[in-house]
């Protein structure tokens, strides 16, 4: 088992100690900046290597921590690499946490019974990782994978809303890709799933993230969350200099397009239609086509670009659950991969969690030469994109699963 990484903000150094003691006590490996930085050694590197590795992360969430664009970065790129985050709360600052860590099940430090809420955590991911199905390892941070498709997304602050509106429809003419619209069709997307699962799945799929940079972005949590996610998810960023700004460290090493005193537009479609994997330094901007592109992409059109039947082996991502953040690898020779809340199950949901799935809800089957989930009878449903199932449904990349309204699992790839 890999190490337990904690992020904090130097401030609660104290209350980050006192959890690496009891750790410690019980043989835990423990990554912590103060022990594991050198001097000389390249700081940055090594938090990412850090967390790269680790099998948890340990969030001590505090309202330092929460204004911190280290601390932020940290559990945000550590939820792009699907590692297992836990907030530990400390004082009373529940009511400022960040939504998306919020969904990670905060732990009360001050709460009697904390070291053993803390333990138990751990132990249950220990378990899973020692199971068929296991946390993907992090892949080599020099590689890069690229998803096909026309849709790109877009962080930046409400204030330059105006510039991102021009942006969206100079790409949309000169490269034919469209910005993705949270508030519109999306594969996956849509109203009864919660914000955070509709940006995490969006960023995942999307050809890449371009980034708006201005001061206001500098430090804005949600932007942080974004970009960085997108970092662990091994998605290509894209940094536009909008106005003069102190770059985040981890920012410094990506070349960014400069747009303070001219709008390098030409630059933006070069870099963004490579990403798309549509050539080299000598691509010529390509158009549409005059038969068949007269305006947006249809529901269905966008479904064709961005869904795809599942024929190999897939990962089960858990974004809302019992463990959100957990990951597995469901292949042909898995099969079938039950789910519910009897141990007998492949993908156990414990009764502590909830019992409103069923003992045995849902399962996963060989379908032709692909995947499909089929609900076993359970009693509140097994929904897939909002609708509630009658019979086996053939999965596609993108699939959002729901066991109840109250699991929720993502089909993507490995």
């Amino acid at each position: 088992m890999g190490h337990i990484f904690i992020s904090f903000h130097h401030e609660d150094a104290r209350v980050a100690e006192t959890i690496q003691e009891l750790l410690k006590t019980l043989d835990y490996d423990v990554w912590m900046f103060t022990e594991r930085l050198r001097a000389g050694t390249s700081w940055r590197a090594a938090i990412d290597e850090g967390i790269q590795k680790c099998a948890a992360q340990i969030v001590v969430f505090s309202e330092n921590a929460r204004t911190s664009e280290y601390v932020t970065y940290e559990w945000s790129y550590a939820l792009g690499l699907d590692r297992p985050v836990i907030p530990v709360v400390i004082g009373d600052h529940t009511e400022g946490i960040h939504p998306r860590l919020e969904k990670q099940n905060p732990l009360d430090y001050n709460g009697v019974h904390f070291p053993d809420m803390l333990v138990g955590r751990l132990v249950r991911e220990q378990a899973r990782a020692s199971q068929v199905y296991e946390i993907q390892s992090p892949p080599p941070s020099s590689a890069t994978t690229f998803v096909e498709g026309n849709f790109y997304y877009v962080s930046h602050h409400t204030n330059d809303r105006p510039f991102v509106d021009d942006m969206a429809a100079r790409l949309k003419k000169e490269v034919v890709m469209e910005a993705i619209n949270l508030g519109e069709e999306f594969t996956g997307v849509s109203s009864w799933s919660p914000w955070h699962q509709n940006k995490d799945l969006a960023i995942r799929q999307s050809v890449a993230l371009i980034l708006v940079l201005s001061p206001q972005t500098r430090r804005e949590p949600y932007n942080i969350y974004e970009w960085a996610l997108a970092l662990g998810s091994r998605k290509p960023v894209i940094p536009i200099l909008l106005k003069p700004t102190p770059l985040h460290p981890r920012l410094e090493e990506l070349q960014y397009l400069n747009f303070i005193r001219e709008r390098q537009w030409s630059l933006l479609y070069r870099d963004l239609a490579h990403t798309a994997g549509r050539g080299g330094s000598g691509f010529e901007l390509r158009r549409p086509h005059e038969a068949t592109t007269t305006g947006p992409l249809s529901p269905r059109e966008r479904g064709l670009v961005l869904r795809e039947r599942i024929t190999e082996p897939f990962r089960l991502y858990m974004s809302q659950g019992p463990e959100p953040g957990m990951s597995v690898t469901v292949s042909q020779d898995s099969l079938p991969l039950t789910i519910g809340r009897s141990t007998e199950n492949t993908l156990v949901i414990p009764d502590m969690w909830t019992t409103n799935v069923s003992r045995r809800h849902a399962q996963i089957v060989r379908y032709y030469d692909g995947f499909a989930i089929e609900d076993r009878g359970s009693t509140n449903g097994t929904f897939v994109n909002g609708e509630r199932l009658d019979g086996p449904h053939a999965l596609q990349y993108g699939d959002i699963i729901d066991l109840a309204n109250m699991v929720i699992l993502e089909c993507l790839r490995v």
